[in-house]
């Protein structure tokens, strides 16, 4: 059996584990460290938001050091395999190792090493009282992963440091200086629904196997979305013979892109046939399209009993909402002219929930210049509103503009390059980050974030490369100490 190596953060990152931290059900994970800051007798306050700031006083001598600012979320993002039973609001998450030996895991559920490993590497530095060091802070902030809440209801004046570390960075040997901002939406639909047309054959449709993954780290890799795939299915169909919508849902958060969905629909006698090899010819498309990208795509259609509950939209509803989702833009959209490789404009249909009477669907738009995010928010308002919805944006947060010649990135790289005997790449990326934020509100505050590397964040996937931990936790000493 393979051990995890002697490195300080796991013990606080394994108790962590057995805290359920949803985003926007944070209060466990709150009261974990608030616990720690009591037993360890640190200043900890906690703001209107759930916020907290847990201080500790610089080491005898050091007291006039430029204050440290250790920064990390304490939400997580709850997402499972379609065969594990977790209640993510009151089970603990069960960590694994590999058989490899290389990388931790999470038995078919995310992990939570985002970002967890970064409130564990802080509470670490805040419990050792060999380490010399100066002004010491640790800022948890919440729903970091719904819209960065948290950070957007700091206040000026909370926090007393000159440098802040963002311990939420997923590439060792990367340093990040800046990120994209972001933007909710939420579309709402009326729908208009009429009983099942007599003599109809029901069926269930569902679409999985598909990869996931982050919608700002991973946006970029070309895997599809269940939703457009879907949907895209579901418009074809409705063109080609007589099929009617019953219901459709799938996805679980706006920020990952979803793996897998599930339609039921009502046909005519005639077309049942049809369908059923409508859907297979598909599958073979969607299989072909995306070869080597992803190459588990199930796409299934079963006959179905009717219910009483069954009811379908009406033509009218049904034609003007498939189309509107179908014309809204997904994915990438443009990449940077200014930094070779990063995506500059992208959006993300996360979530899509059916009701009785609506049909909501959430995304996440993200872009590097306020320009390109509000011309990306006018074209999914004009789809929606042509589909007779209604679009409603929300959460908006800035990006944070790279400023690579700080003390703090000098810092950092010197401190990296001392240990490690390699440069590290200092870039910025597409996923968002709470500094774009959190400096908004600290004007003057030199920021850089990193941390070990994870991968396939946001799914069950979710992996943290072990010996990356160790040279997290390295770098992170080192820094301290240089300050």
């Amino acid at each position: 059996m393979h051990k995890l190596p002697a490195t300080e953060p796991w013990p606080y990152f394994l108790s962590l584990c057995n805290v359920p931290r949803p985003s926007h059900k944070e209060q466990q994970a709150i009261q974990f460290v608030k616990t720690f800051a009591e037993v360890h007798h640190l200043a900890c306050k906690v703001d209107d938001a759930g916020n907290v700031l847990i201080s500790k006083p610089a080491s005898a001598g050091m007291e006039d050091r430029p204050g440290i600012i250790l920064q990390a979320h304490l939400d997580m993002v709850p997402q499972k395999n379609p065969d594990i039973r977790h209640d993510f609001e009151k089970d603990a998450i069960k960590p694994r190792i590999t058989d490899d030996g290389l990388w931790m895991k999470a038995e078919g559920t995310t992990l939570g090493a985002d970002d967890g490993i970064g409130i564990a590497a802080a509470l670490s530095v805040l419990a050792d009282d060999t380490l010399t060091h100066g002004p010491l802070e640790a800022l948890f902030t919440v729903e970091e992963e719904t819209g960065l809440t948290g950070a957007l209801a700091l206040q000026p004046g909370w926090m007393q440091g000159k440098i802040l570390l963002n311990l939420d960075n997923e590439e060792d040997g990367e340093f990040c200086i800046g990120c994209a901002g972001g933007l909710d939406l939420a579309a709402t639909f009326r729908l208009r629904r009429e009983p099942v047309p007599e003599g109809y054959a029901l069926f269930d449709l569902s679409l999985s196997g598909l990869k996931g993954g982050h919608s700002g780290s991973d946006i970029h890799l070309g895997r599809a979305n269940a939703l457009k795939m879907m949907c895209r299915f579901l418009w074809m169909a409705a063109a080609a013979f007589d099929i009617r919508m019953i219901g459709w849902s799938g996805g679980e958060v706006h920020n990952a892109i979803p793996r897998h969905t599930q339609a039921r629909v009502a046909v005519a006698p005639e077309a049942a046939k049809e369908l059923k090899e409508f859907t297979a010819q598909c599958n073979r498309m969607f299989s072909q399209e995306y070869r080597g990208t992803e190459d588990n795509i199930t796409l299934t259609c079963r006959a179905s009993k009717p219910t009483a509950a069954d009811s379908v939209w009406n033509q009218t509803s049904q034609k003007k909402i498939l189309s509107a989702l179908y014309a809204m833009p997904d994915g990438v959209l443009r990449m940077s002219s200014d930094v070779p490789g990063l995506v500059e404009t992208s959006t993300n249909w996360g979530v899509l929930l059916c009701g009785e009477k609506t049909l909501s669907a959430q995304c996440l738009l993200r872009s590097a210049k306020e320009s390109a995010k509000a011309h990306l928010a006018n074209m999914m308002r004009a789809a929606i509103e042509l589909g007779g919805g209604r679009a409603v944006f929300s959460g908006a947060y800035p990006g944070w503009a790279p400023q690579p010649d700080t003390e703090a990135v000098r810092l950092l790289v010197s401190a990296y390059e001392r240990l490690f005997g390699t440069k590290p790449v200092v870039k910025a990326i597409h996923a968002g980050l709470e500094c774009g934020i959190i400096g908004g509100k600290y004007p003057g505050l030199q920021m850089i974030s990193f941390g070990p590397t994870i991968r396939h964040p946001h799914s069950p996937d979710e992996a943290i490369e072990l010996s990356t931990v160790d040279k997290f936790w390295q770098l992170l000493l080192e820094a301290i100490k240089s300050v």
